[in-house]
């Protein structure tokens, strides 16, 4: 069974989608998040901690320990803000 392109491009989307919700959601409940990933005893506690805490999937919780710094700037929310409304939009316009 092949995937066609189209389909490709909406699953990448939607997981791309996943992962900016997580981060967005992420930044905004920061203080919430650090202290989970404070006292996680390792990667993996704290990958488990923030997937259960942001009600997120284990790969967007890896994008979110991941996460630089400056992306707390209101610059950086900014930008991962107008890349979820313009996949959103993408996706919406695909059906």
């Amino acid at each position: 069974m092949t995937i066609d392109d189209g389909q490709l491009r909406r699953e990448m989307a939607e997981q791309r989608l996943m992962i900016l919700a997580a981060l967005d959601d992420a930044l905004c409940r920061h203080a919430e998040v650090l202290p989970v990933i404070i006292g996680a005893a390792d990667r993996e506690a704290a990958r488990t901690a923030v997937a259960e805490l942001l009600g997120i999937e284990k790969i967007a919780a890896v994008a979110v320990l991941d996460l630089q710094w400056n992306r707390l700037t209101q610059a950086g929310r900014a930008a991962i803000a107008a890349e979820r409304a313009q996949l959103e939009a993408s996706l919406r316009a695909l059906g």
